[in-house]
């Protein structure tokens, strides 16, 4: 089960984590696919984060534009190549192996964005979507077959390759 969960000042003291995809994902032309994912590990009742900012770049073989979006919980199609990593000193493990095969469907938007043409590269601060901030961080709870999620998606009409990174403070 994953919702949002009030804060309470013990969530003020955190370890700061990362997840990043160095080499570059070609996207499925006209559907989200998966950079990064995150999740909590299997011997975690939860996994509660906070402050959580993701960046995405683009390399835009044809100068396209393209947008970018943070999901929960999405549906991934096809046969899921994920190889989740545990995530050293933390309550999470990444995943940054999917391929163009795995698309996203369903889930929860949480945030997106589009960027035109010659545009290579985004970020986002927690300013920017205060619903995912200290005000109200994430628990990614363990259900009994499968993990809650959080994907940061790319969608271009056109070939274009991605990077990403989530970063974010989770509970001590």
């Amino acid at each position: 089960m994953a919702y949002i969960q009030y804060s309470d000042p013990t969530y003020l003291n955190g370890r700061s984590r990362a997840a990043f995809r160095a080499a570059s994902i070609t996207v499925s032309i006209g559907s989200w696919t998966p950079v990064v994912s995150i999740r909590p590990k299997a011997a975690v009742a939860s996994l509660i984060i906070f402050d959580l900012v993701h960046s995405v770049s683009a390399d835009a073989v044809n100068e396209a534009p393209w947008s970018w979006g943070l999901f929960l919980n999405p549906t991934i199609g096809g046969t899921d190549a994920a190889s989740w990593v545990d995530l050293n000193n933390s309550n999470a493990q990444y995943d940054v192996s999917r391929t163009n095969l795995n698309t996203i469907t369903a889930g929860t938007l949480l945030a997106a964005g589009s960027l035109g043409a010659n545009n290579t590269s985004n970020q986002v601060s927690p300013s920017s979507f205060p619903y995912i901030s200290v005000a109200e961080p994430i628990a990614l709870g363990v259900a009994p077959s499968t993990k809650n999620q959080i994907v940061l998606a790319a969608y271009a009409d056109s070939t274009v390759n991605f990077r990403g990174a989530l970063n974010w403070r989770e509970k001590l």
